[in-house]
């Protein structure tokens, strides 16, 4: 990382630092009087004026870097570091207002879904849009989630989708739900992912899909 890089929020973490045996000691007997129990825990709100592009949050992720993003309702996407926030909207490329959710690839990459405009990445500050012509269909995306088998499961308004090193696919189920929207995807254990539809709940291993009773 360069001086260049942007910085994750170091203010907000310990991790990685060392705390002395006095210095715990100390914190433990003060937790324990009655001062500690004035101490209240900390708090800090974060909005427009802070540089948030847009007052209503409705995704967040905390990625393997430090970095908080966070996914608004009609302004794209923000990344929180240690100099503040960083937008990805329209003026950076990204054709994502309506954000529904936000995942980490195993390289880093972010993925933003949207319910306007499908699939879009964040590598870097690189930003890369999946087109409608994909499949995706231009109503987008509702949920993402560890595929079964590696890679990222995309819950969208045509069925099921796998991304794996950058290569999106459509994956039948065989089922109603092919043709239908996924509104929500839950992966139970390492290999089961469960997903909702319209009218049909079930699980998918990475080979099969079988239908539940909801």
């Amino acid at each position: 990382m360069t001086s260049q890089d942007p910085q994750p929020p170091d203010a907000w973490s310990l991790r990685g630092r060392r705390l002395g045996p006095c210095f715990l000691i100390w914190l433990l007997l003060i937790l324990l009087s009655p001062l500690g129990a004035q101490i209240a825990p900390a708090y800090r709100q974060l909005s427009l004026r802070e540089g948030l592009p847009q007052s209503q949050v409705a995704s967040i992720l905390g990625d393997s870097r430090g970095f908080v993003w966070v996914g608004t309702n009609a302004g794209g996407v923000a990344r929180l570091g240690a100099n503040g926030f960083q937008t990805f909207g329209a003026a950076q490329g990204l054709v994502a207002r309506q954000v529904s959710a936000l995942w980490e690839d195993q390289d880093g990459t972010i993925l933003v879904s949207s319910r306007d405009e499908g699939l879009s990445a964040i590598r870097g500050n690189q930003v890369i849009n999946f087109p409608s012509e994909e499949g995706l269909g231009p109503t987008g995306c509702f949920d993402l989630g560890p595929a079964p088998g590696g890679g990222v499961a995309v819950a969208s308004v045509k069925g099921l989708w796998v991304m794996r090193e950058g290569v999106l696919t459509r994956t039948p189920l065989g089922t109603t739900l092919d043709d239908q929207r996924i509104f929500s995807l839950a992966l139970e254990g390492r290999d089961h992912l469960w997903m909702l539809g319209r009218d049909q709940v079930g699980v998918w291993d990475g080979r099969r899909f079988e239908v539940r009773p909801a």
